[in-house]
This record gives C-alpha cells, sequence and structure tokens, in this order.
C-alpha cells in the first residue's frame, strides 16, 4: 500500500532511547513498512531466535489466520506488508521442515511532504541535547523507506520528499544517562530509503528530495559509543543484500531444505534526484560504521546497484568523513573506523558491479569553514575513513572473473561555483606496536583502494568483454569550478593549506580524479575533462584565481618505508595494473585529459613522503599496462611540476618527519637485515637496518615490551652521537640464559650508524628481547623472534625517495609486466600551453625524484608513441636536482632505465614570436596566435590561441649532486636503449641556455638519445633551435660525462660501440651570440655525436667511425648573427677558430653535405 504524509508547518519523526534502564530500547520510529524484525521468512532463524509473521510487538497476539496465540520472538511493524504468496498467505505446512515462509515483498510509493514556508523535515534519532536519549538508544533507528532491522524481503516503492525548509536526518548524538557508562548505542542510524541493519533483499524505487532549505544528513556520536550509527539517503544500509545468510535461509528450498549458496545479483535500483535550495551536508559519526551516503549500498551491502544519481545545491556541497573534531567537545574519541563519506553507489566492502551516471551541480557555501566552496570532500583519521565522489569504495570489487566482470560504469559530470577541494586525511592511531595503514584516501572516480574489476583479484591486462569493451572502470568525467579553484591533497597533517585530518600516521592516503585507485586493477578508462576558473563557455571566472593544485602528502609511517601517499590526474593510481584508456582496433587513443586553468596549474611532490608523487595521467608507482590517452593542458598563467624538496639531506632533529614502525618475524631471507626483535636477540649479526633514509640523529627510540604487551622500557641515543643507551632501568629475563636481570638506565646497549644520505644501522652489544614466544619454522628458533613484536622503532627522517613528479602516462616501474617488451607501450600526443606565463619543471632533492614531460618514466619499459608540444608566452625552465637520478626531461622515456622504440614530434617555445606556427598571414601579423595545442572545446580542430606577448626564454639546468641529474629534451635518458625518432623544435623570444650541472652526468641535451651504457640505437629527427632576439649558451658542466649537446647521441667516455647505430636528421641552430663552453674532456657542442675527444682541433678523435656517411647524416646549419664563441671553461680556444680536420671533415662537413647544405658562421 502506498503512504502519504503531508503537514503544513513541519513533521518529526523521533526514535527515543530508554530511561528506565540500561536495556536495549528499540523504540524506532520509521515511514515505511517493516520495522524491527518484521518481514516474512523463515519461522526457524538461524540466531535461534523465532521471527513473526504479521504481527504486532509482544506475545499476546492471536493470528488472524490460525486463530492462535503466538508467543515467538516477534517484531514490531507499524504497517501491514503485502505477500506475494499467490493465495495471500504468508507462510505454509511443506513437510518434512515444518513452517515455510515465502521470501515477501514490500510493496508502495512513500510521499513526505510539507507546505508551509520553512517547514522542516527531520528524521532524528535518539538525542541528548533533545532530550531524548536517555540511558540508552540501542536499535533506535529512524528511517524513512520499507524495511528496518533485520528485514529480509524484497522491496518496491519510489519515496518522494518535499520540504518547505530543511530536510535533516540525524543518528543517535550525545552522551546517556546514568548508570549507562559503558553500553554502546548500536543501531541507531538514520536512513531515507529502502533497507536498514542487515536486511536482505533487492530494492527497488527511485527517490526524489526537494527542499526550499538545507539537506543535513549526520552519522551517530556518542562518548559511550555509536556503532552503525550510519546516516544514508539510498537504498542498502549495513550489511544489506541477498547474499546474507538470513535471506538465504529464507530461500531455503521446502522440498530439500537446501540454502543457496552465495549469491551475486542484481541489487538495488531507482533512481535518486536531490534539489536542495540551500546547502547538502553528509557529516560521518564518530564511531565505527557510522558513514555518510548518497547512493545505493552501504557497509558490507552488496550486490549490483544501479540507477543515476543527480544532486543539486543553491548552496555548497560536502561530504566529510569521521573526524574527532569535525563536531566540537563531546564528541567520541579513537577508532571512528569505516565511517566513511560517499557520493556514489557501494561503499565499503559492498561489492558489485554499480552502474549509473552521476551529476552533480552546485553554487557555494556562504559562510562557515567551506564558505567559498562549491564541492568539498574530506576524509577522516582512522581506518578506511575514506571520502569519495564515484561508486566502489574500500575493496569493494565488481562481480564476475576474467571476461565476466564488468567493473563500475557511468559517466561523472561535476559543475559548481566555488572551489572543488578533496583532501586526504591520515591515520590517528597508536603509534607504538601498530603497523595500520589507514588508507584513508580521497577520490572523484569510480574504484578506491582495493576496489578491483574482478572478484578474484586478478589482474587482467588488456582484457575486454565479449562486445570489445574493456574491462574496467569506465565513464567520462567532467569536473568544473566556474568560478574557483580545484585542489586535490593527498595526507599530509603540515600542510598549511587545507592539512589532513588526523597524527600524521600511516599510509596510503591518497587523492586522485580518475577511475582506480591503490591497488584497484582493471583496464579503466573513459576521458577527462578538468576546468578550474573557466567556465562551460570557456570565460574566466570573476574571482581572478582559478587555479589547479595537486600536492602529494608528506604524512606517512609505513614498515616497509615505500607506500605513500600520491596525487594523481588520472586512471590507474599506485599498484593498479591495466591496460588504461580506450583505444580503436587501430591502435589509436580513444579518451583526452583535458586540463584548464584560470589561473596556474601546481602539481607538487614538494613535500612528499617516500614515493609520494604527484602525476597528470594514466598510470602511477607500479601501475602495470600500457596507457592510452590524448593529454591537453591550458593554464592562463603557468604550469608547474616540482618533485620532492623539502629536505636537502638529512633535516636536523624536530625538523623531520615522524615514523614508527615494528617488524613480526622473520619469515625468509629477504627481512633478514630489517627485522628489530632478531636483531635484539644478537641474531643476523646483532644488527638491522633502519627502513627510512636520512635519519635524523638523535630522534631514534625503541621501545620494548613483553609477550603480554606491558611497556618495559625505552632505548635512545638522545645525543645523537650513536651511543643507543637505556632511558631507564628496565627489568626483565631477556631469554640469554641469565634469568632476570636489570639493564640500569644509561647503559650502552649498542649503536647506531647514522648515514647521511643512505641506509642507517642498529647494532646490538647485548640481548634486549625479552619475548617468550618462538617460531614453529626453523627461522625462528629463538624465544622472541616470532609471534608478538616486542620491540619498536620511532624515529624523525628526511626520506623523500621516489616522490617524482610527472606530466604524461606510466610512472615508476609502470610497464607492462612483460618487462621485456619494448613493442607495446604508452600512447597519446600531450600538448602544454601557459598563455601569459611560465612553464616550469624542478626536479627534486632525493633519489628518483624527477620531473618530467612525456611517456615513460623512471624503470617503465615500452615503445612509447605521441607528439609534444609545449608553449609558454614567459619563460620554459628545466632545472635538475641534487640526488641521483632527479632529472628533468621533455621527452619519451626519462628518468632511468625506459627501454623502447620511442618516437614523436617535439615542439618547445617561449615567448610570443611566430615560430614553428602554421595560421594565417593575418594571425600571424597580430602575433602570439597558435593552433596546434589541442581542442578544447571539443567540437573538433585544434583551437586557435593567441599568448601574451612576453619575451620568454628556455633554460635547462644540470643538477648539482648526485649521479644523473641531467636535463634533456629529447627521447631516450640515462640506460635508456632503443631506436628513437622525431623531430625536434626548441623556439624562444630570448635566451636559450643549456647549461651541465657540476656532479656526474648532470648532463644538458636537446636531442634523442642521451647518456647510454655502450648499447646500439638509431637516432633520427630533424632539430631546430632557434632564439628570436637572444643568445645561445651550451656550457658543459665539470663532473664526469657532463656535457652539453644540440644534437642525437651522447658524450660517454671510453665508448667502445662507438661504430654501431646512426644520427640522422637536419640540424639548424640560430641565435645572435652562440657561445660552446666545453670544460676539459667534458664537449658543449652541436651535432650529432657518439663520443668527442678533449682535443679541441680533433673532437672526433675517439670515434672509430667504419663509415661516418652511414652513422651521421642531415643539413648542418649553424648561425651566429652577431658571433660564434668556442671556449674552455670560460677561456677563448684557438682564437675562437674552429679548424677543419680531416676527422671534422669526416664526421661532420661530408655527412650532412648528403642530406643538405652544411653552413656555420658567427664572428
Amino acid at each position: 500500500s502506498d503512504i502519504l504524509v503531508e503537514a503544513k508547518t513541519g513533521i518529526q519523526v523521533q526514535a527515543t532511547g530508554r530511561f528506565d534502564s540500561n536495556n536495549v530500547a528499540r523504540n524506532f520510529a520509521q515511514i515505511g513498512h517493516g520495522g524491527w524484525r518484521s518481514s516474512f521468512r523463515d519461522i526457524e532463524d538461524i540466531d535461534g531466535n523465532r521471527y513473526a509473521l504479521l504481527q504486532p510487538y509482544g506475545s499476546n497476539y492471536t493470528n488472524p489466520v490460525t486463530m492462535t496465540t503466538n508467543a515467538n520472538n516477534s517484531g514490531l511493524h507499524p504497517l501491514t506488508p503485502s505477500t506475494t504468496d499467490v493465495e495471500g498467505f504468508a507462510w505454509r505446512q511443506a513437510d518434512p521442515w515444518g513452517i515455510q515462509a515465502t521470501l515477501g515483498t514490500f510493496k508502495g510509493d512513500i510521499t513526505v511532504r510539507t507546505t508551509g514556508n520553512g517547514a522542516d523535515i527531520r528524521f532524528i534519532a535518539p538525542d541528548a541535547s533533545e532530550g531524548t536519549l536517555g540511558v540508552r538508544g540501542e536499535d533506535s533507528y529512524v528511517q524513512l523507506g520499507h524495511g528496518g532491522w533485520r528485514n529480509f524481503a524484497d522491496v518496491e516503492g519510489n519515496i518522494t520528499v518535499e520540504s518547505g525548509g530543511d530536510l535533516e536526518f540525524r543518528a543517535l548524538q550525545g552522551t546517556a544517562n546514568s548508570p549507562n557508562t559503558t553500553s554502546n548505542h548500536n543501531v541507531a542510524f538514520a536512513q531515507l530509503g529502502h533497507g536498514g541493519f542487515e536486511s536482505g533483499g533487492k530494492y527497488t524505487g527511485n527517490i526524489d528530495v526537494t527542499t526550499v532549505g538545507d539537506i543535513l544528513f549526520r552519522g551517530a556520536d556518542s562518548i559511550n559509543g555509536a556503532n552503525v550509527g550510519y546516516a544514508q539517503m539510498g537504498h542498502g544500509g549495513y550489511s544489506t543484500w541477498v547474499g546474507t545468510t538470513q535471506y538465504r535461509e529464507a530461500l531455503r528450498d521446502p522440498a530439500t531444505g537446501a540454502v543457496p549458496g552465495s549469491l551475486f545479483s542484481t541489487g538495488n535500483t531507482g533512481n535518486i534526484t536531490v534539489d536542495a535550495g540551500g546547502d547538502i551536508s553528509f557529516l560521518a559519526g564518530q564511531d565505527f560504521a557510522t558513514y555518510a551516503q548518497i547512493g545505493h549500498g552501504g557497509y558490507a551491502s552488496r550486490d549490483s546497484h544501479t540507477g543515476n544519481i543527480d544532486v543539486t545545491a543553491a548552496g555548497g556541497i560536502r561530504f566529510i568523513a569521521s573526524i574527532d573534531d569535525v563536531g566540537g567537545p563531546g564528541d567520541n574519541p579513537g577508532s571512528n573506523n569505516d565511517a566513511f563519506a560517499q557520493l556514489g553507489h557501494g561503499g565499503l566492502e559492498s561489492d558489485g558491479s554499480h552502474s549509473g551516471n552521476i551529476t552533480v551541480r552546485a553554487g557555494e557555501f556562504a559562510a562557515g569553514p567551506q564558505a567559498g566552496y562549491g564541492l568539498y570532500f574530506k576524509s577522516g583519521n582512522y581506518d578506511d575513513t575514506y571520502s569519495q565522489l564515484g561508486h566502489g569504495g574500500f575493496g569493494a570489487r565488481s562481480y564476475g572473473n576474467g571476461v565476466d566482470a564488468v567493473g563500475f560504469q557511468g559517466d561523472i559530470d561535476v559543475e559548481v561555483n566555488g572551489d572543488i577541494t578533496f583532501v586526504a586525511g591520515t591515520y590517528s592511531g597508536s603509534d607504538l606496536f601498530n603497523n595500520e595503514d589507514g588508507r584513508i584516501y580521497t577520490q572523484l572516480g569510480h574504484g578506491g583502494t582495493e576496489a578491483d574489476t574482478s572478484q578474484d583479484n586478478g589482474t587482467y591486462i588488456g582484457l575486454v568483454d565479449g562486445s570489445g569493451e574493456p574491462v574496467g572502470h569506465s565513464g567520462d568525467i567532467r569536473v568544473v569550478a566556474k568560478d574557483g579553484s580545484i585542489n586535490f591533497l593527498a595526507g599530509d597533517i603540515d600542510r598549511t593549506f587545507e592539512p589532513s585530518a588526523g597524527a600524521g600516521r600511516g599510509n596510503g592516503h591518497y587523492a586522485q580524479l580518475g577511475h582506480g585507485g591503490q591497488s584497484s586493477n582493471g583496464n579503466h578508462h573513459g576521458s577527462i575533462t578538468v576546468q578550474a576558473g573557466i567556465a562551460s563557455d570557456f570565460t574566466l571566472g570573476s574571482k581572478g584565481d582559478g587555479d589547479i593544485l595537486f600536492a602529494s602528502g608528506g604524512s606517512s609511517s609505513n614498515e616497509w618505508a615505500d607506500i605513500g601517499n600520491y596525487a594523481q590526474l588520472g586512471h590507474g593510481g599506485r599498484g593498479s595494473s591495466g591496460n588504461l584508456g580506450a583505444r580503436d582496433l587501430a591502435g589509436n587513443a580513444l579518451d583526452i585529459i583535458s586540463v584548464m586553468a584560470g589561473r596556474d596549474i601546481t602539481f607538487s611532490a614538494e613535500d612528499g613522503s617516500p614515493s609520494s608523487y604527484v602525476q597528470l595521467g594514466n598510470g602511477g608507482w607500479g601501475s602495470r599496462g600500457d596507457h592510452y590517452a590524448d593529454i591537453q593542458v591550458f593554464a592562463e598563467r603557468t604550469i608547474t611540476f616540482d618533485g620532492a624538496s623539502r629536505y636537502s639531506g638529512t633535516p636536523v632533529i624536530g625538523s623531520g618527519r615522524l615514523a614508527s614502525y615494528g617488524h613480526g618475524s622473520r619469515t625468509d631471507g629477504n627481512n633478514a637485515t630489517i627485522n628489530q626483535d632478531r636483531a635484539a636477540n644478537l641474531g643476523d649479526g646483532a644488527n638491522f637496518n633502519l627502513m627510512y633514509n636520512r635519519v635524523v640523529p638523535g630522534s631514534v627510540v625503541l621501545t620494548i615490551r613483553l609477550d603480554n604487551g606491558t611497556v618495559i622500557g625505552t632505548l635512545s641515543d638522545p645525543d645523537g652521537d650513536g651511543s643507543l643507551t637505556a632511558d631507564g632501568d628496565i627489568t626483565a629475563d631477556f631469554q640469554d640464559g641469565q634469568g632476570t636481570r636489570t639493564i640500569t638506565a644509561g647503559t650502552t646497549v649498542g649503536t647506531v650508524a647514522y648515514s647521511v644520505e643512505g641506509t642507517s644501522t642498529i647494532t646490538f652489544n647485548q640481548d634486549v628481547n625479552p619475548g617468550e614466544t618462538p617460531s614453529p619454522n626453523a627461522q625462528n628458533p629463538l624465544p622472541g623472534d616470532a609471534g608478538t613484536a616486542n620491540l619498536w622503532i620511532s624515529l624523525e627522517h628526511g626520506d623523500q625517495d621516489q616522490a617524482y613528479a610527472m606530466l604524461g602516462h606510466g610512472g615508476w616501474d609502470s610497464d607492462n609486466p612483460n618487462g621485456g617488451d619494448l613493442i607495446n607501450g604508452n600512447k597519446g600526443n600531450v600538448s602544454l600551453a601557459a598563455r601569459s606565463g611560465d612553464i616550469s619543471l624542478n626536479a627534486g632533492t632525493e633519489d628518483d625524484a624527477f620531473a618530467m614531460i612525456g611517456h615513460g618514466g623512471r624503470s617503465t619499459t615500452g615503445a612509447n608513441f605521441g607528439n609534444i608540444t609545449i608553449r609558454a608566452a614567459g619563460h620554459i625552465g628545466m632545472t635538475s636536482g641534487n640526488r641521483n637520478r632527479a632529472v628533468t626531461f621533455i621527452g619519451h622515456g626519462g628518468a632511468w632505465d625506459s627501454d623502447g622504440n620511442h618516437s614523436g614530434d617535439i615542439l618547445v617555445s617561449a615567448g610570443s614570436g611566430q615560430l614553428f606556427t602554421s595560421l594565417s598571414a593575418s594571425k600571424m601579423a597580430t602575433g602570439g596566435w597558435y593552433n596546434d595545442l589541442g581542442d578544447f572545446d571539443g567540437i573538433g580542430g585544434a583551437d586557435e590561441i593567441q599568448f601574451a606577448p612576453l619575451n620568454g626564454g628556455v633554460t635547462f639546468t644540470g643538477g648539482n649532486g648526485g649521479d644523473y641529474t641531467a636535463a634533456q629534451i629529447g627521447h631516450g635518458g640515462y640506460t635508456t636503449s632503443g631506436d628513437f625518432t622525431g623531430n625536434i623544435g626548441v623556439s624562444s623570444y630570448g635566451d636559450i641556455q643549456l647549461v651541465a650541472g657540476p656532479n656526474t652526468r648532470a648532463y644538458t641535451q636537446i636531442g634523442h638519445g642521451g647518456h647510454n651504457q655502450d648499447t646500439l640505437m638509431n637516432l633520427s629527427g630533424d632539430i631546430h633551435v632557434i632564439s628570436e632576439n637572444g643568445n645561445l649558451l651550451v656550457q658543459a658542466g665539470t663532473g664526469f660525462e657532463s656535457y652539453a649537446l644540440i644534437g642525437h647521441g651522447d658524450d660517454q667516455d671510453n665508448n667502445t660501440l662507438n661504430a654501431r647505430g646512426t644520427r640522422q636528421g637536419n640540424l639548424q641552430v640560430i641565435a645572435n651570440h652562440i657561445t660552446l663552453d666545453r670544460r676539459g674532456n667534458r664537449i658543449a657542442w652541436i651535432g650529432h655525436t657518439f663520443d668527442m675527444s678533449s682535443d679541441v682541433q680533433n673532437p672526433f678523435a675517439d670515434q672509430t667511425l667504419a663509415t661516418p656517411s652511414d652513422n651521421l647524416g642531415g643539413g648542418y646549419e649553424v648561425i651566429g648573427r652577431s658571433g660564434l664563441s668556442y671556449l674552455n671553461a670560460g677561456t677563448l680556444q684557438s682564437n675562437g677558430n674552429i679548424t677543419v680536420t680531416d676527422s671534422f671533415r669526416d664526421r661532420i662537413i661530408t655527412p650532412n653535405l648528403l642530406g643538405g647544405n652544411f653552413a656555420m658562421s658567427g664572428g
């Protein structure tokens, strides 16, 4: 039957707690069929209770069908549900199993309406502030919808809510009255939708909500505890799906008694439409599973939920996960795990192939902490308190395996007036004897942490379904902040702008705009459009901001020191394997990643912890597969990509990053060198390595406990001199045959060998492990070697290893799983436009903190393809770092060991001159017009963009520390082998400078190749380097093989394979004054090369080319309008003359005459 509730001045549905005792209250309030244990089902329940059939609460009720009194543990339902039995009965006799119930259906539409202006609709669970909590509020939920508490039925019915004022659904709040001091107010939830608590079934029906005022959904919060006090708009709830044991019991076969096995079924269906005249807030509570959600599903509410979600607010929209301080004093502190905030189908561990488009429209908050924000998502501070806009959630996997897997599907379209900000959290749990990661991510896109496409967690790279569609999470994503900025911020408590919640512990606290997430396997695809400060009609916003910021997190603590808090715009994520991006049968990219900012675009890993990368593109750290999509980026002002640089060397005490961790038993040789308990037993050489680099002297503390958890003392090195001493008397039996003994305060028990940049080691001189439990395996024979970790490590560090910044597909070790596959790879054109500002690539001050534009990355093999076009009205700068492989790079390949046949043209221009443009003469006459930077309006054809009249230049700067800190434009990179092809054009209005660094292999180069280890490579493509109104400086560094070169090849010393491979292509260099400044054997040269000697007059003496014309070729034109200087360490060589020797003729002049004219001029 249908239900209509209408009032003029307001509607309040109020549940209450129990005031007379500390017993379970069960005083729920519900508009809808069902209630508390009030569904059709088997009489015999799996937990031994008996359930009522169509009767109200109480034991003295006469059944109108049997005319007998039922005395079983009955339920309570305010309205009688309908039955699907053909004869109208709820049960029938079926030997030999006794009474059998049909699985019923609650049917009927529900409408709740207030007609007066300002007439609110409120569904309020017990609340101490309103005097309704009492002593205990357990099971006192509020709900608008069919279902309730453990109701097992299939439900049908639309829900319509129309409020003349606000709409509020509030789960239990406040502190209970005496004598309750310990009892948890469980299951006092607030829900608008069918389902409830542990109520199996399929729920169908649209949900339409319209308000004149605000909408607020709030999870439960009580100092006494309020588990499962969630707040949800959508069908489902807590553990509500057809696979629940109770639901399957109701489907027991009457003839055989068999219960169906696990069911993978169609889940909840129905569109959800929300239109608020004010703000919309979904705030999670402060206890277990007190989540807040719009969407079907909930906590562990599986099955494939479907339906479009359309949310509109005249004001702002915010989703905030569980945070201890979100509501001020009186909150429940502590383990608020699984209290997430989500807009989308699914939820934590809610498996199923969820689908449906998501549309979000909003203005902005007028006041409060989110004033000026249009859309705000913030994650919490305990386990899995994530925030997400998209289908999926933590651990939510799509149904099916292999080709039968589906993934989460649906377009996501977000357009708001104000800022869009997504903030990941950090973990606040104990920092002692607790390796909990937390995984407190934030994401706009389908997926989530460990939200795989398939149930079996398999890696199905490149798999397509029966219709040829990639098996993965899919749907186009469009995100527009018309008059605001867009921020995606990974977990970091030290960040000044929007710091994360929590204490900075744990890891995996990423921020991502795209499908996938950490360890979320699948072939995810769909185009991505992002606009900040630029409206849909491409007009600039009125506020003058419109920035885009992606910042990796710095706050993390992990026992392996390798799982960071990344920030990414693109599909994939750390450890998410799959062929990302759709492609046609010919292998062409179908997806486009389009990014526009009304002011600046910044991707910063500056404050990153280890592997806390930032990336614009598909892939990520360890994201295996071949990734496709065109990438086009526009900034009204500047574009900046920064690698990690918070620390340059080891920080001082008090300024380092805190980390706390411990390793359990040694299980194999891989962790023999890092296990603190084994070393403290004087095993494995009585020493172990600390996991983080750059450990701060004086920060190390080891906490010691017994097997029962009792802490008995600490060891530290307070002076930072390397002496590990007892901070107080420590008395225990250390299982060393000496019985109970005391280590007196100040006793030196070991040493700490600090490494300025690398690994630090602790060595013990006596047994300090009191553990009693040995392991049954041979690797842990001594007491204290296994089971409980008896020692715990706390320290400060400055480790930022692998915190790179990248624009392109790939990442760190993100190639095809077949590491020897040099044919497949990443594909897509890349274009960048900084219309009135600069473009900067800044590598960091840590190993592998590279900054690059192009496909590939570090240890990412495969054939990368795509043209790269970069234009800035201002300056283009590439500044390499001071640690190993902290390179800056424009081209495919990149940081290190990225073998493959890379191809595509590269065009880089700074300033608003007319170089390399194909526009009409009329556009040429007005200056600064280009039409090769992408199709941002999506109507086909390249857009015409006029740049501001600035006098930009181009600067390459090699690093000043470490090994291989090069700066290069061209395909290849250090120890990267393959055949590289594509034309290269570099132009500027002002100066062009290639300045190599003072350290090993800190070279600078325009050309394919780069330092390589004696490998045959064929390099080809024309090179044009032109300064319209400035000078050219090509300056070598003092470090080993720190050459400076315009041309294909390298200057590797003592190359034994100089005669192998080819260097082909016309070479044209034009500037006002050209200066070549070598440093002894570190050459500065213009021309293709293999290896060059220190002999100024015979620079090719080290080459052994069998047939020069086979190896080198192309026209050669070098023109210094006002002169050409040939220097060595700043000193003019041979009066500036270059003698044409036989070697010079054979290596340069003759080969280039075969492909074009040879010209070299300059006074």
